[in-house]
């Protein structure tokens, strides 16, 4: 078996442990047994050198790590029930960057974030009365509202905290004052948008795609991206983590920095990046994989992408075994891999020209299942036009960081420079607006079942292993 293949299997036991321990979460309570039998597992496969204990331990590890997980949460809820009852609930939640401000039908204005109110994620929605201000990241409050007990999506653990209504009350908890990367982040903000004064609607672009800011963007507007196929340019992901690591990687090849200890560099600048765009999940899964491929050559090991996302995703789900539930984790996950696989397969047959211009393709066909499974649509235009939006989003991503560090010694060039920027994220809105107009670009669907999610992925290996064995065959000929 391949280190690819025995990662990727772990992988896939660890999963599987966690998805038959939340299924019996009526045995919850049994977690402390299940997690001595994994240690038992762990000694005897290694004591005795047998062949498949790690994948065994995997499996047994996941499913302690679920039940330890519904343990907590069934006692926080009980915990709850039997301090409040029935009244409203009273938490403190540190605001993160993910806050969404909104307006009903009516104008009365909404206010919703990610809380962890004791111990239990939570997805808090609140209303904003008046001109009251709505929470900012970096912020504390203090509310007391009601917690929502319905599951999500495959019974997960999905919870609801509404402020509003009867009882529900907020207030902000006075601060030391800013954080440091929120006051950092604010000054970002405002020097990606020097020299755009004239076009405010492509600066919001150009502060969405390079810090996260989407709640700049206008409704009509992310409703085209969203139409389209392209909203992802806007969600601090993989692909802008790969945007600015390459951005660093050249800045450090023309400081003459050696390869092999170029990572000792550009890591810090990563994680610097993830830290002030917010942290978000799929950065942060980027960043983790990136840092094992940049710290290979440290360790006279070259870099892996399996490896990379093995490791990433045995962190993500033992930190956090609730993720199993979470589609956009796995959507994350399935479009990395699939990338991840088709530059390896790409290289595999000598296509290393095709190789960047099939991301857009491969990743969206990946993308598909998600989409269909959990939206009940699929966007045909998403195909064509990332096939565009990637390469102009990386030119986005490229011309506003270079003007980002120009701010700082040439305020002239760094207006150059986001201009530059502007004209890259002002053209990819004009062509998610043409692709959304049109109107076999986003079509519902009947939502697919699991089954039907599977064997789309199965089809796509069968499909690369196929074609891969043709070209190979045609070569050998030749």
């Amino acid at each position: 078996m391949s280190l690819e293949l025995k990662w990727i299997s772990l992988c896939l036991a660890l999963v599987a442990g966690e998805a038959l321990g939340f299924g019996a979460d009526r045995f919850a309570l049994a977690w402390p047994v299940v997690s001595a039998a994994a240690a038992v597992v762990l000694l005897a496969g290694y004591g005795l050198s047998l062949r498949f204990w790690p994948f065994a331990f995997a499996f047994v590890a996941g499913a302690a790590l679920a039940l330890f997980a519904s343990a907590s949460r069934m006692e926080v809820l009980d915990e709850i029930q039997v301090l409040n009852g029935g009244r409203p609930c009273r938490g403190v939640f540190e605001i993160g960057y993910d806050v969404c401000e909104r307006k009903d039908g009516r104008g009365a204005r909404h206010a919703s974030f990610a809380g962890d109110l004791r111990g239990i994620p939570v997805r808090v929605e609140m209303a904003v009365c008046g001109d009251a201000e709505c929470p900012r990241q970096g912020e504390t409050w203090e509310l007391v509202g009601w917690l929502g007990r319905r599951d999500g999506l495959f019974g997960g653990w999905r919870r609801t905290f509404w402020v509003r209504g009867r009882g529900s009350s907020a207030r902000r908890i006075a601060t030391d004052g800013e954080p440091a990367l929120a006051a950092v982040r604010r000054d970002f903000s405002r020097r990606v948008g020097l020299g755009l004064g004239h076009e405010p609607e492509v600066a919001d672009l150009n502060r969405a795609m390079l810090l996260g800011e989407r709640s700049r963007i206008a409704p009509e507007t992310r409703r085209a991206f969203v139409d389209a196929g392209t909203v992802h340019v806007f969600a601090i992901s993989g692909l802008h983590v790969l945007f600015v690591a390459k951005i660093f990687s050249t800045l450090l090849a023309l400081a003459f920095v050696p390869r092999r200890i170029a990572g000792l560099v550009l890591v810090p600048l990563l994680w610097t990046y993830v830290a002030l765009v917010g942290s978000g999940p799929s950065a942060v899964r980027a960043a983790t994989m990136a840092t094992v491929c940049c710290l290979s050559p440290l360790f006279w090991r070259r870099s892996n992408g399996f490896v990379a996302w093995s490791i990433a995703f045995v962190i993500t789900y033992v930190r956090a075994p609730e993720m199993v539930f979470d589609v956009g984790c796995g959507l994350s996950f399935a479009v990395m891999f699939a990338i991840v696989a088709w530059v390896r397969w790409s290289k595999g047959v000598r296509l290393d020209s095709a190789c960047s211009l099939g991301i857009p393709a491969i990743a969206w066909l990946a993308g598909v299942p998600m989409a269909a499974h959990v939206f009940g649509r699929i966007t045909p235009g998403g195909l064509v036009a990332n096939l565009f939006a990637v390469p102009m989003a990386e030119a986005g991503v490229t011309a506003g960081s270079l003007g980002l560090m120009a701010s700082y010694f040439s305020e002239p060039l760094a207006v150059h420079l986001n201009n530059l920027s502007a004209l890259a994220t002002g053209s990819l809105a004009g062509l998610s607006r043409f692709v959304a107009s049109q109107g076999w670009s986003s079509r519902p669907v009947r939502p697919w079942s699991i089954p039907e999610c599977i064997a789309w992925y199965v089809a796509m290996v069968l499909a690369l292993l196929a074609a891969r064995a043709v070209i190979l065959r045609r070569r050998r000929r030749l």
